[in-house]
Order: C-alpha cells, then sequence, then structure tokens
C-alpha cells in the first residue's frame, strides 16, 4: 500500500467530522422536527427530532465509510496496482453521501 492510497481514504473519512460540524451550525436553524421522507407530491411523510436525523445522517456516513473502507482495503490487498484508484472510488463515495446529506439539510431543512 502506498501513501496515496492512505491519503485517500483518510481524506474520506473527514467527511464523518464535517458532517457533525455541519450538524453543529445548522442546529438552531432547524425546526423541532425535521422532514425525513417526501412523497412524489413533494409532501412531508415521515418526520423525526433533530436529534434523531442527525444519528441517522451521522449513522449512514459511518456506514458509507466503513464499507468503502474495507473494499478499499480488500482491492489494495487483492490487486495492490489497483489500490490507489480503489481509494479515490471510497474518497468519490464518501464526498457523494457528503454533498447529498448536507445538501438535503442546508437546501430542504434549513429556513
Amino acid at each position: 500500500m502506498d501513501s496515496a492510497f492512505i491519503k485517500r481514504i483518510l481524506l474520506a473519512w473527514l467527511a464523518l467530522p464535517l458532517t457533525a460540524l455541519d450538524w453543529a451550525i445548522a442546529w438552531r436553524k432547524l425546526p423541532e422536527h425535521v422532514v425525513m421522507k417526501t412523497g412524489a407530491n413533494g409532501q412531508p411523510l415521515a418526520w423525526a427530532s433533530r436529534a434523531a436525523a442527525m444519528r441517522v445522517d451521522l449513522t449512514v456516513m459511518t456506514v458509507v465509510l466503513l464499507f468503502g473502507t474495507a473494499v478499499g482495503f480488500l482491492v489494495a490487498f487483492q490487486k495492490p496496482w489497483k489500490a490507489t484508484q480503489g481509494a479515490g472510488a471510497v474518497l468519490f463515495l464518501g464526498v457523494l453521501v457528503f454533498l447529498v446529506m448536507n445538501g438535503v439539510l442546508w437546501f430542504a431543512q434549513v429556513p
């Protein structure tokens, strides 16, 4: 494993504390109950408290990063010449999930 692999994996894991920071910044602006699911017509179908929504967000981010990291290490040990591309895929996945989760937080929830 080269240092580029480790750097990309660690960079992907920065999405977790950045998401927590994003929640801390938005916390006071959020209503007590936030929308968790909407229907096709845009009407809310499910609600949750701010704390529950934050736990769901951070749990999903953690699970995605754990899965991506496990797959990245599996690729690195099975095919070392593709380790950097595998870590790049993990980084891309982390950034994508970060943007989706935090985009929903800011554009759909924060007034």
